[in-house]
């Protein structure tokens, strides 16, 4: 089947692919007398993947999971279980959305750290008393007023009562 949307193969591209095949073709019979050893490395079979992909990138890109960071690393993974209900629910969820579940979790879970710090750290806005007070500072009045709304407030000095 020929797809007339898709540009053709250069030159190089077409040699590099005939030779590719030449080689896989040729695999079966090995030379008399061969020995062939395990590599033991963690780059074993990396110069033959980048050779059929065409460079670390698009190795990188295709095999293991995507990193999160944008950094080469692989993103840290965690593994938990859920009921078969919230399973489905969420299955279904990622098929109207089209997004994937692991997504979905990761931005509830986020969603839910972030308000549930804000919760913690129950604020109480008063007005500054005429005398100093050893218990209030600027900065954790500003820290925590961005904290709870989610910026600043117009008007003048206020301080921050932090209750338990």
């Amino acid at each position: 089947m020929t797809r007339t949307n898709e540009p053709a193969l250069t030159s190089q591209e077409q040699e590099r692919y005939h030779r590719l095949a030449e080689s896989a073709e040729n695999m079966d019979t090995l030379p008399e007398g061969a020995v062939i050893t395990k590599s033991n490395g963690p780059g074993a079979g990396q110069a033959l993947l980048e050779a059929a992909l065409g460079s670390p990138e698009a190795v990188q890109r295709s095999v293991g999971r995507p990193s999160l960071s944008g950094k080469a690393a692989p993103a840290p993974v965690r593994s938990y279980r859920l009921t078969e209900e919230l399973l489905r629910e969420l299955g279904e969820r990622a098929e109207a959305e089209h997004r994937k579940p692991s997504e979905i979790v990761r931005e509830a879970l986020h969603q839910y750290c972030t308000g549930h710090l804000r919760s913690q750290a129950r604020l109480a806005l008063l007005p500054v008393a005429a005398q100093p007070s050893p218990y209030l500072d600027t900065a954790t009045v500003a820290a925590a007023r961005t904290a709870e709304l989610g910026g600043t407030i117009e008007g003048g000095p206020r301080a921050c009562l932090l209750m338990p």
